[in-house]
């Protein structure tokens, strides 16, 4: 069965390492293992992890994994997308499904996502957005009644480690902040 979530993951990436004659955005992409932490794995999966440990690192793909008990493990990749082409094709073919079972579309993490669960032993979330595709892998770690759950909160911690920050004299104004403090003839 492990096998099997491998295969997945490479059909969630499919394009991933083999694009590389595209040209990725500038810089080089992150090192996953900073994305998500030991902390944020465990305390969200709802068990102990060890500590996260990068695999694979160049400047187009990375990735990490932080391994369970019983075998169990999350995955983290982190890639920099080459063009809005590769996006459209990636995200259509998850739209049209696989050979081993349809990812279903999720909202609100990153510009698309798509969410395959494995009932029972685990899923894979894919994220695209802020010039990255996200994919974060669960196998048997955790209840699996969570599963979706779990990958979602994961994906958006490591999507706002991902996104940059505006410095705060060009950040936009907060909305609440000036409706509060705005004298009541003004709300």
């Amino acid at each position: 069965m492990t096998s099997r979530i491998f295969t997945i993951i490479l059909m969630c990436v499919t394009g991933a390492i083999g694009a590389q004659t595209s040209s990725p955005a500038s810089g080089e992409t992150p090192d996953p293992c900073i994305l998500l932490s030991k902390v944020d794995v465990a305390v969200t999966v709802g068990t102990p992890v060890k500590e996260g440990v990068s695999r694979l690192l160049n400047k187009t793909v990375t990735n990490c994994r932080f391994a369970g008990a019983h075998g169990g493990e999350l995955a983290i990749l982190v890639r920099r997308t080459p063009s809005a082409e590769w996006v459209s094709e990636q995200t259509g073919r998850m739209s049209d499904g696989s050979l081993l079972g349809t990812y279903r579309e999720v909202p609100q993490i990153g510009d698309r996502s798509f969410l395959y669960h494995m009932h029972g032993k685990g899923g894979v979330l894919c994220v695209y957005g802020a010039d990255y595709y996200l994919q974060i892998s669960l196998y048997r770690l955790g209840e699996d009644s969570r599963t979706a759950a779990v990958l979602r909160k994961l994906a958006g911690i490591a999507m706002a480690r991902l996104r940059p920050q505006a410095p705060a004299a060009t950040a936009p104004p907060d909305e609440r902040l000036r409706l509060a403090t705005a004298p009541p003839h003004q709300r």
